[in-house]
């Protein structure tokens, strides 16, 4: 049997590494130089920016077996930094749940995640079409791909919808359309030096900012002050189209409002995650289609953590590793 999946985020490479372990020839295709999606790292002048999860806090019992071995193989590490909600000139203590971050950054999950696997980076697929000899991908540059018996979609439900545009899946073209992804503005900040602040994490439960991250505090990381800050949902739809010079302004400002006298930047830039989070989520772990060729898969099926979009990969495999 053999399967092409598109999108090397930690669904599609859960759902690929289940299908090789059942036997299957499995192609993974992404249009990055590198497995991607939620676990990105970003490197600054001796930091690093995990901007995207800035961790995991698994609640399923077969994602926490996971993360176990995660931790076992020296990819991941417990993190036990304090969390707050931070409020102008206070902050309350908020309790914190087991919580691991890829070493030395979050990025190392899907490098592992990804061992042994073919992978074919920079290579965007703009159409599928189903042949008699199986799912036929075309290619952005103007190849082709074809022979597959089995194609997965495991991208974020806009993008996925569009490749089902291009084929007959009009069924699960329509589930997708029901899903609404929202977007996230992401400041990646390195300071001149550290502040004293009592805690790693806050989740501010009012304002422009969902979540501040002091990424030095994570275990196996620069000690010099690197910060990650993202946004709500709301404000990052409002400015949605802001330049990255307004957007990085804009939320240099806010930060300081909640946090105090900010230290010299030595380097800020920002991130627009544009499909960051569905809300609401699909509620089901993956789709086929009614034939059981074409599969889709992606955390906002379940959610917007990187457990879910292990579990919609790993559920989708084990659909597919059974025929």
């Amino acid at each position: 049997m053999r399967t092409v999946v598109i999108g090397a985020g930690l669904a599609g490479l859960t759902c690929a590494a289940r299908l090789r372990a059942a036997g299957h020839d499995v192609l993974l295709l992404d249009k990055g130089r590198g497995a991607g999606g939620r676990a990105s790292t970003r490197r600054g002048e001796g930091v690093r920016f995990d901007h995207g999860a800035t961790c995991v806090e698994p609640r399923a019992e077969a994602f926490a077996s996971v993360v176990d071995g995660w931790v076992a193989a020296g990819v991941a590490a417990p993190w036990s930094g304090p969390v707050v909600d931070l409020r102008p000139g206070a902050c309350a203590p908020l309790p914190r749940p087991p919580s691991f971050v890829g070493v030395p950054g979050m990025s190392a999950l899907l490098r592992h995640a990804g061992r042994g696997l073919e992978i074919r980076y920079r290579a965007r697929a703009s159409g599928l079409r189903h042949e008699a000899q199986g799912w036929a991908l075309e290619l952005e540059d103007g190849g082709w791909l074809g022979g597959f018996d089995r194609a997965a979609l495991a991208l974020p439900a806009e993008q996925a919808r569009a490749l089902l545009e291009t084929t007959d899946a009009d069924d699960l073209a329509g589930e997708l359309a029901r899903v609404r992804m929202q977007p996230c503005w992401t400041l990646l900040v390195h300071f001149a030096r550290a502040r004293e602040l009592p805690w790693s994490r806050a989740l501010p439960s009012s304002g422009p900012l969902a979540a501040i991250t002091r990424e030095h505090t994570k275990p196996g990381r620069s000690a010099d002050p690197a910060w990650v800050v993202q946004a709500t949902h709301a404000w990052s739809a409002a400015h949605l189209e802001a330049t990255p010079e307004t957007a990085r302004a804009l939320l240099l400002e806010a930060l300081e409002a909640l946090a105090g006298p900010l230290a010299p930047v030595r380097a800020a830039t920002v991130h627009r995650w544009r499909y960051a989070a569905a809300e609401p989520p699909l509620g089901v772990s993956h789709l086929l289609r009614a034939d059981g060729s074409l599969g889709v898969c992606g955390d906002w099926c379940l959610g917007d953590r990187l457990e879910d979009a292990y579990l919609s990969g790993d559920a989708l495999g084990r659909a597919w590793g059974k025929g």
